[in-house]
Formats: C-alpha cells, structure tokens, sequence
C-alpha cells in the first residue's frame, strides 16, 4: 500500500535527525581519540551509499570505511559498499573490519 505523504516526510525527518546525531558523534569520537585531526563534517545525499562515498572521494585524501564483509565470495573480505567504492574512488581507501577476537 502507498505511505501517506505526511507519514513519509516525518519518517524521513526521523531519519535525517538520527543520521546528524550518528555523524556528529562519528565526528566528536574521532576528534578527541585524535586532537590534532581536521575533521570536517559534511552531510551528502545521494542515490545510493555507494554513490555518495565516491562524490564525497573526490574532496578527500582518504576515505575510510568499515566492512561486515558480506556479499558473495569476494564479499568475504569486503562488503558491496567497501567493494565498489574501492574501485571506484577518487582517493586512497582503507577498509578497517572488526578485529576478530583472539582465541585462547
């Protein structure tokens, strides 16, 4: 069934108001685990994830994304998003996975 408009607008209200909090936590993390960082925040609205990583690639010196690493057999290692914007990017990426626990 259709979404009323006024039920979308205000689910997409929710969503912006929590990808801002996301982003300025993300941002304030990193600034005080590294003081002398320039750290810039900037909100991009694209298409697709993949989509507004690479445009945001063109302004950065790197781009750092995390992975789950799920998606098929290349997918092991790197996730759709991490994979396409690794061959599409204008910049250098890193692509940080979770540290796998230790076994003892």
């Amino acid at each position: 069934g259709a979404v009323a408009p006024e039920v979308a607008a205000e689910a997409g209200t929710a969503e912006r108001a929590e990808a801002t909090e996301l982003l300025s936590t993300a941002a304030d993390t990193v600034r005080r685990g590294h003081p002398g960082l320039r750290v810039t925040e900037r909100a991009v609205v694209a298409a697709s994830p993949e989509t507004a990583l690479r445009e945001a690639s063109g302004e950065a010196s790197l781009v750092v994304v995390g992975s789950r690493g799920r998606g098929g057999f290349v997918g092991l290692l790197l996730g759709s998003v991490s994979q396409a914007l690794v061959q599409h990017a204008h910049c250098p990426v890193l692509v940080a996975h979770r540290p796998e626990p230790a076994d003892d």
